[in-house]
């Protein structure tokens, strides 16, 4: 009787404790999901600002060019 209850107990701490390493897991590469999209809606953001410097320094140069 003790034996059983000993390996009920046992089996089902092993149970949860293999849960948790799959929620632990599973957590783990949503955030590095999360991070990566983060990271390239950053960029992507900071590349629209560069392009849009970039064309304004262009139009400028090519207004004063005819200008003169």
């Amino acid at each position: 009787m003790h034996m059983s209850l000993f390996r009920a107990f046992s089996e089902s701490h092993t149970s949860e404790e293999a849960a948790r390493m799959v929620s632990m897991d599973t957590a783990g590469k949503n955030a590095e999901d999360m991070i990566r999209n983060v990271t390239r809606m950053y960029n992507r953001k900071r590349q629209a600002i560069i392009t849009q410097e970039s064309s304004e320094i262009v139009g400028s140069a090519t207004m004063l060019n005819t200008e003169e």
